[in-house]
């Protein structure tokens, strides 16, 4: 099932800006919803179930709920309704050991902000 709405998760609106922008370059034609307040995003996921399928792209350092922590709040909280196909951090530097350790088996990938149209493009027509 192709993916029909992207969330974006960063507590930069400007990284979100950029991000959403590269989707719509990308061709992308579904739904876009940004977040810069990480308790905003997981109190949405919470009451939306996944209700069409989904990919989130999340911050991994952000004041007050960080990305790994929303993401554990989501594997304990959300049953999905539709496909939850990955959630990929995104930081302006790679991860270290450590935050790999601690991250959910959830978070498919790490990519360098802002994301890249190839990555994109890859994602979008490994769903299709």
């Amino acid at each position: 099932m192709p993916i029909e709405r992207f969330v974006l998760i960063d507590d930069s609106p400007d990284d979100n800006w950029i991000n959403h922008r590269a989707l719509t370059r990308a061709g992308f034609k579904g739904e876009v919803m940004t977040f810069d307040w990480a308790p905003d995003a997981l109190q949405f996921l919470l009451k939306d179930q996944i209700s069409v399928p989904t990919c989130v792209l999340l911050d991994l350092h952000m004041p007050i709920l960080s990305g790994p922590d929303l993401v554990a709040e989501v594997a304990k909280a959300v049953t999905p309704r539709a496909p939850l196909h990955i959630l990929l951090a995104i930081s302006s530097e790679q991860p270290n050991q450590h935050e790999k350790v601690h991250v959910s088996p959830l978070i498919s990938g790490y990519y360098r902000k802002p994301i890249q149209m190839e990555e994109i493009t890859r994602l979008l027509t490994a769903e299709a």
